[in-house]
């Protein structure tokens, strides 16, 4: 069976994952959030499967003493943020970003790394090293793009070797706040050749949602189409989004991440099911717990930390739902709406009672009202 959402162990907080189908196994390049109060950490890792259910992780594939082993200066220090990866010719690539603003590429004979030697990616004309957050690469007809930036991206084509822009390609403001509602974390992908630039959209007043814009070029012009998916509700306190598109055995999917804790950070991926219209738009789609997997059905054990949205006094932790005293509703896209569900419990600590509604659509919305603060490791269909 495919996995529900979150896709990794409950205390394996990958977030910004850009995955990418090489040679029949799913290879998602993350950051890796370790830290309640902060984004990212000094390590990055690669998660893979075969089967979309069964996950293997690597690493570290890549670290920040690795980097300043490599590169002196600034450079070195800091965080290792969101990444991206490019395999051509038996040869694979992480391009990567610190929290210093500087972007690098390291290099590796397996998508799985690890990663070694990394070098800053410069100018090939000016020689200084290119500033900016969460790079995305795009590899089309034997040449390759990079994209990164916040609120204003760049993109521009790479040299053979992947370690320079080539600067008369250079092309500032490609997607924008103003115009694209653009935030950070680009990913670019080109199908049935049309160019598909997805990033974290602020257009909903936190860029809680994937957003995507379209151009027949890969340097653009660029223009807006709307919300591929929407985090808002996933937690309390979620702030942001970053991800990407991938086509698996004829079925595209988009990669994204949720919050945890009550807070920014401890993301961690999920991916949902797409369709593209006879246009070309790609559909908005809700989060699920139910993600690539099936739906929950009768008698099942439903893990609380599944939960696709909640509110009130609920808040996800890692392993578990969290209610403090009062009233909170917890919701699971989706059950099995054919089994004849007649009543919700749950395993857990604390005294709460349940109501539950099951829509149409299998969409399962738990009310609590605790009694006392509760926590809720799994829910009992019955």
């Amino acid at each position: 069976m495919k996995a529900r959402n979150p896709i990794l162990p409950p205390d394996v907080c990958f977030p910004d994952g850009e995955p990418h189908f090489i040679d029949g196994e799913l290879y998602v390049y993350p950051s890796c959030d370790v830290h309640a109060d902060g984004y990212c950490s000094d390590k990055l890792y690669v998660a893979h499967s075969k089967n979309l259910a069964d996950w293997q992780i690597d690493g570290p594939v890549l670290d920040c003493a690795t980097v300043r082993a490599s590169i002196a200066g600034d450079a070195a220090r800091g965080l290792l943020y969101a990444p991206d990866s490019l395999t051509v010719n038996g040869k694979s690539y992480l391009f990567f970003c610190t929290s210093d603003g500087y972007e690098g590429v390291a290099f590796a004979d397996s998508p799985a790394g690890p990663f070694t030697d990394p070098v800053l990616i410069t100018g090939d004309k000016t020689g200084e090293p290119i500033k900016g957050i969460d790079p995305a690469v795009l590899y089309d007809d034997g040449k390759a793009f990079l994209y990164w930036g916040q609120f204003r991206s760049c993109g521009a084509e790479l040299s053979d070797d992947f370690t320079k822009i080539k600067e008369e390609t250079l092309v500032r403001g490609l997607v924008t706040e103003e115009e694209h509602g653009f935030h950070e974390g680009s990913s670019v992908r080109k199908i049935n050749g049309t160019y598909y630039y997805v990033f974290a959209d602020i257009h909903r007043g936190r860029p809680t949602a994937l957003g995507y814009a379209t151009s027949d070029s890969p340097l653009g012009k660029y223009v807006y189409q709307g919300v591929i998916i929407d985090n808002a509700g996933c937690d309390p306190e979620t702030w942001n989004n970053h991800g990407g598109i991938e086509c698996v055995d004829g079925q595209w999917y988009v990669f994204y991440h949720r919050s945890t804790n009550n807070s920014r950070f401890l993301r961690r991926m999920c991916a949902e099911p797409i369709a593209f219209d006879k246009n070309g738009r790609i559909a908005q789609v809700p989060p699920t717990s139910t993600g690539m997997g099936k739906p929950f059905a009768k008698g099942e054990p439903v893990d609380a930390y599944r939960a696709c949205g909640v509110s009130g006094t609920a808040t996800i932790a890692r392993d578990r739902l969290i209610v403090k005293q009062g009233a909170a509703t917890a919701v699971f896209r989706y059950v099995d709406a054919a089994e004849d569900v007649s009543s919700v419990d749950f395993v857990g600590t604390g005294r709460a009672s349940l109501t539950f509604a099951i829509a149409p659509d299998g969409a399962l919305t738990v009310g609590i009202e605790a009694q006392t603060d509760t926590e809720i490791a799994y829910f009992i269909l019955t």
